[in-house]
This record gives C-alpha cells, sequence and structure tokens, in this order.
C-alpha cells in the first residue's frame, strides 16, 4: 500500500486523466488525494493496534471509544477488516471429523409446502448448528434426498442450500415478507424481503425466535465457507446485523408511504396558526384516527395499552407521532436480534462489527452482479 500511495501523482493541480474513473476526484488536486491516502493508511495502521482494546459487538451507547470507531468505520480498509476478522474465524473453527450429520430431505413434502427444506433443515440441525457450522469438514452436511438414492459428493448438498435460501425469501414461511414497496409496485427496493411484524407488547413465538436464530447461523455458515447465500434482505436488516443506527430514510427504502401521513399532518397544523382551524383540520383528518399504527404487514396495532379507544387530538398528537416513529424505527428489532445472535454463535461478533452493512451482505450473498468482461474474456465461441 506504500508503493501504492508513493505511486500517486503529486502535482498541485487536480489530474482528471490519472483519475479519469473516478469524476468525483477530477476537481481535487492530485497532491491532496495523496496526503489523504496517507491519512488513511495511518488510520488504519493505529486501528490494527487498538482493535484488541474494542468489542464492536456492544451496543451503541455501551462504550463512547467503540461508538467513535463505528462512526469512522467506513474509513478502515477492506483489507484490514478482513484480516483481523479472518484471523478470529479461524481461531474459532472446530476441529474437523468424519462425524458429518446427514440431513434428510422429503421433496415431496417440499413441493406441497407441508414441510418446506428449509423447515426439514431446522428440524434436523438447529440443536447442533452452533458447533457443526463452525467446522472444517468439506461438507457441513450430507444431503440425502428421500426416495432418490443420491450419493452427496456436494451436488445435493449446494442444491439444498439453494432452496433452503429460495424458502427464506418467500410467501412459504411466516418469517419474512415481501416489503410494501414490493407489495404495492411502488418505490425502490421492490424485490426486498423483511421480518414479519408481530404484536409489539407480546414476546416472539419461541420457535419463531429460534428460527430467525437458525437463519444466522446459516449466514455464519456462508462466511465461513465463501459459500453465497441469494437472501434478498433490504439494508436496513444488515445495519442492524452490524448495529448501525436505522434511519427514517431506511424504513422509507422499503416503504415509500411509511411516514407521508404523519409527515403531511405535521406540516398542515404548523402552517395554520389558529388552534380552532387546527382542531377543525384534525377532526376532518383524523376523526378515525387512533393510538395505533399499521405495520409493515398490513396489521394494526395498539401503540399503547387500551390504544383503539383512544383518538388523536392536538393535545396528544405530537406524542404520537413520536410513537409511531419510534415503533416503525424499531419494528424488525427483536426479529434481527435473534438473527444477530444466531450469526455471532457462528463468526466472532466483535470484529464483523468492523464491516459496514453493504459489506456484510457482500460477504454473505456476493456481490449480486455479473462482471460482463470478465465473462467475456473467459468465454469460448464457436460456430
Amino acid at each position: 500500500f506504500i508503493e501504492f500511495i508513493s505511486s500517486l501523482p503529486t502535482e498541485p493541480t487536480p489530474n482528471t486523466l490519472y483519475y479519469k474513473t473516478y469524476p468525483s476526484l477530477w476537481h481535487i488536486p492530485a497532491i491532496c488525494i495523496q496526503i489523504r491516502a496517507k491519512l488513511i493508511y495511518q488510520f488504519n495502521l493505529l486501528v490494527e493496534q487498538l482493535v484488541s482494546f474494542i468489542d464492536f459487538s456492544l451496543f451503541p451507547g455501551q462504550s463512547i471509544f467503540t461508538d467513535k470507531i463505528q462512526k469512522v468505520k467506513s474509513y478502515i480498509l477492506y483489507e484490514t477488516k478482513s484480516k483481523l476478522f479472518n484471523t478470529a474465524v479461524t481461531l474459532s473453527i472446530e476441529e474437523a471429523n468424519t462425524d458429518i450429520p446427514t440431513v434428510n430431505f422429503d421433496t415431496v413434502q417440499a413441493n406441497t409446502n407441508k414441510r418446506t427444506m428449509f423447515q426439514q433443515a431446522y428440524e434436523q440441525l438447529h440443536t447442533i448448528a452452533h458447533i457443526t457450522f463452525r467446522k472444517e469438514n468439506d461438507q457441513v452436511w450430507r444431503a440425502q434426498y428421500l426416495a432418490m438414492h443420491s450419493t452427496d459428493q456436494g451436488g445435493p448438498f449446494r442444491d439444498s442450500v439453494t432452496c433452503i435460501c429460495a424458502d427464506i425469501c418467500s410467501t412459504q414461511l411466516s418469517l419474512f415478507i415481501l416489503c410494501p414497496n414490493g407489495r404495492t409496485n411502488s418505490g425502490f427496493n421492490d424485490d426486498r424481503w423483511i421480518p414479519k411484524a408481530y404484536p409489539p407488547n407480546e414476546p416472539l413465538p419461541n420457535r419463531i425466535r429460534k428460527q430467525y436464530q437458525f437463519i444466522g447461523q446459516l449466514m455464519g455458515m456462508a462466511i465461513r465457507r465463501k459459500h453465497y447465500f441469494n437472501l434478498k434482505f433490504p439494508n436496513l436488516l444488515w445495519k442492524q446485523l452490524v448495529r448501525e443506527q436505522i434511519t427514517a430514510a431506511d424504513i422509507e427504502n422499503i416503504d415509500i408511504q411509511s411516514f407521508t401521513m404523519i409527515n403531511e399532518m405535521e406540516k398542515s397544523i404548523k402552517e395554520n396558526d389558529s388552534s380552532i382551524e387546527t382542531n377543525e383540520l384534525l377532526s376532518s383528518i383524523l376523526d378515525e384516527l387512533r393510538y395505533e399504527v399499521v405495520s409493515s404487514n398490513g396489521q394494526t396495532y395498539e401503540l399503547v395499552p387500551n390504544g383503539k379507544n383512544i383518538p388523536i387530538t392536538v393535545s396528544n398528537f405530537k406524542d404520537y407521532c413520536i410513537s409511531y416513529r419510534e415503533y416503525r424505527l424499531n419494528e424488525f428489532n427483536r426479529q434481527i436480534e435473534c438473527i444477530r445472535q444466531g450469526l455471532y454463535s457462528i463468526v466472532p461478533g466483535y470484529f464483523l462489527g468492523l464491516f459496514t452493512a453493504s459489506e456484510l451482505e457482500e460477504i454473505v450473498c456476493g456481490k449480486g452482479e455479473m462482471d460482463v468482461e470478465l465473462l467475456k474474456r473467459n468465454t469460448g465461441y464457436g460456430g
């Protein structure tokens, strides 16, 4: 990296020719770019010396030092993160042995939705996944398709993983649903699947909680084996897995209408100086509105006890908006926390927190795009 920095141009004017593929750098003096590169390199050397004193698995607010590093982790080089993380992964490997579990899959039941491939894998693996998924065996499990007499040399295993991923992002399970943008065919990310919402004042069912944990363990297996999973999750899920703060924009990216109503109401009230006019406005707009929220899966939940009987008025409207936004920003917390628990049982969480949300998605799912030029260079043509 030092040689790379030394090779950068150092003239006091922009060098558009050298940085022709980086338009955002065209207007910056070349010497400034080199100085910034040196600064980032020195910062990364410092991070390598300090990481042994930092626990990146902590929640925001638990450590001032960790919080500050988290805010600038996008400046930590991917190579630095990978080196630290891969070392920790190697140290946590379970000793390989010949005792590889066999998972029996009934494709007839899977195809008729009686027991999906995911459910069958969960039932046979979830109690041993925290150990089995960390072993250095060539295969994590042997897939045996009933009545097919297949010998698993790797192909059936990979096929079973593909089917499991397809089940996760589908309506066959009760764990994820297509995001509101996808259901209404509006906005961005209309192919993303979000955790199913549950009543905010009730605990998650134990089986559901364990199934979310198993999904996290499968992600950890994907990271360890570099076996990419086809999981269409939104950015907000990956952000929460690495403890990044969720914003209203993250929610709007999967539900473009999520805050439209209260934003417009707040704007109308702010523009109206007369309390009488405000009351009339609220009466006409909020006649049926109660202290409730419609979740991302279309279910209505009370924001406070007996909320269905509490009308929204001028006096409680501000508190209602606060409660509404708080619910939408935290709607998936419990589900994603279960996924994180499963993930961290397979890979070391204290270094995984170094990665950004997009980087974590990439090491679990791959880049998700095809390099056309690379494909052309490695394709033979004949006629």
